[in-house]
């Protein structure tokens, strides 16, 4: 089956700075057909997305020298990159057919030759072929989910209404006319049983059959993309990409901050930046970051109001009509000069993983450079990190408007104490400091008054 997956470089692009996939050829360029793919519609002319198996730091049961690339980036590990590459022609379309997830949330993404955001759909905007779609408040989520069908037509968008899932792809994000589509579908946090949590080969497109695309001639005959033909197209790409992000890669820290204490995130989400951005990933999605280090203390305790999340979903639940974002998570990320890409990705968090205390708030406790837990750290609270520093990037999804946590609408840069209540906070500290105060993260605030001499 010749296919690509996108899982191992579309989560390198987790942040407006981020780092360009260096390998992007070696990981696949074999584009193509398999025709016994049964999903929603007939068996013959359709391509196959890639079946993604096992944990996504795992990536494709690729060679060893290919797996060793499949965490680079700002990957959540809890969810699913695939998609296709294809060539923009005037006069053709491209059909996608598959079943809905069961999972937190889901999108689809057109990106253009320079892997420049073009359009998005997001699964809450998809009107059902069959069944139901279960990502609307109240729907049932138990048993067989609806069918969904895409239409990427190869036209500049209209600036009026549109039609029900469709997505362009005709023009670039400079307002020109566009030669190759990357379309990336995501799918994050599979209900449980059915995440790479659980072994579920069927994990990246949470628990049901990939789905399956064609692309349609001008004159009515389906075809599936030539490999061949796109691999200079690609190649374009790939420099092109580089080119944009030569500076972090030769100096990522300084495009990720320094870290200090206590320490203080970064908000790279604001809408006053977001069009100067190399890359925007998913209009969905909020990007936070944080540099840490345990030069400040071995521990770093987050402690922080969380937004609210439809959690319920995880055990099958309809979704609710009310929360204040859809999901969030937290990566573990370490830079590594030995190897291509820098930037790589050791465990996420989301926010199924972090217990809430009596008081409403919740607490992460982070122990740096792979220390042991300390006996007066709970068990549900604890997250060990391998390496004495990094980055953790939080990912907020679907922010509701009114939320005042609403990164898109703050500044950025870094994020004033007075939203600290919305972030996961942050105090450094040893391990008999932590014995001695388990509640040592709520003196955050006084510590920032102290260094800012107030």
């Amino acid at each position: 089956m010749n296919t690509i997956s996108l899982r191992s470089w579309v989560g390198n692009w987790a942040l407006r700075f981020a780092i360009p996939p260096l390998f992007f050829a070696v990981l696949g360029l074999a584009l193509g057909c398999k025709k016994n793919i049964e999903v929603a519609g007939p068996s013959e002319g359709w391509c196959a997305f890639p079946v993604s198996r096992g944990n996504t730091a795992e990536g494709l049961r690729s060679p060893a020298f290919l797996k060793k690339l499949a965490t680079s980036g700002l990957l959540d590990l809890n969810a699913g990159y695939n998609g296709f590459i294809a060539p923009v022609k005037n006069g053709e379309k491209i059909l996608v057919r598959g079943e809905f997830p069961h999972a937190r949330y889901v999108s689809f993404t057109i990106y253009d030759q320079d892997f420049m955001f073009v359009d998005k759909l997001s699964d809450r905007d998809l009107v059902p072929v069959s069944g139901k779609n279960p990502f609307l408040p109240g729907v049932d989520r138990s048993g067989k989910t609806g069918e969904f069908e895409l239409t990427i037509l190869m036209d500049r968008p209209p600036s009026g209404p549109r039609p029900a899932n469709t997505l362009y792809a005709g023009v670039n994000h400079q307002g020109g006319t566009n030669k190759l589509l990357i379309f990336v579908y995501r799918v994050y946090l599979a209900d449980r049983g059915l995440g790479y949590r659980d072994g579920n080969a069927m994990a990246a497109y949470g628990g049901v059959n990939p789905p399956c695309f064609q692309i349609m001639a001008s004159d009515g005959h389906s075809y599936c993309p030539d490999p061949q033909k796109l691999r200079a197209q690609v190649a374009r790409t790939e420099l092109s990409i580089i080119s944009a992000n030569l500076g972090t890669i030769l100096n990522p820290r300084k495009a990720f901050g320094k870290p200090e204490s206590p320490p203080i995130w970064l908000n790279n989400a604001s809408t006053e930046t977001k069009r100067e951005s190399t890359f925007v990933l998913n209009d969905d999605t909020a990007y936070l970051v944080l540099p840490v280090s345990a030069q400040f203390g071995d521990l770093l305790v987050l402690r922080w109001n969380p937004p609210r999340t439809p959690q319920e979903t995880y055990t099958g639940q309809p979704f609710p009509p009310d929360y204040d974002l859809r999901y969030w998570s937290i990566t573990f990320a370490y830079l590594d000069h030995s190897r291509p890409l820098l930037v790589y990705t050791e465990s996420t968090v989301a926010d199924i993983d972090v217990p809430t205390l009596p008081d409403g708030t919740r607490q992460l406790v982070i122990g740096l450079g792979g220390i042991a837990r300390p006996a007066s750290v709970p068990a549900a609270q604890w997250h060990s990190f391998k390496h004495k520093q990094g980055y953790l990037f939080m990912r907020n999804i679907m922010i509701q408007p009114d939320y005042p946590g609403n990164f898109f609408k703050l500044p950025p840069g870094k994020i004033s104490m007075a939203y600290d209540k919305y972030t996961p906070g942050g105090v450094y500290c040893s391990a008999a400091e932590f014995a001695k105060n388990p509640d040592l993260g709520l003196t955050r605030g006084k510590l920032l008054k102290l260094k800012a001499g107030q």
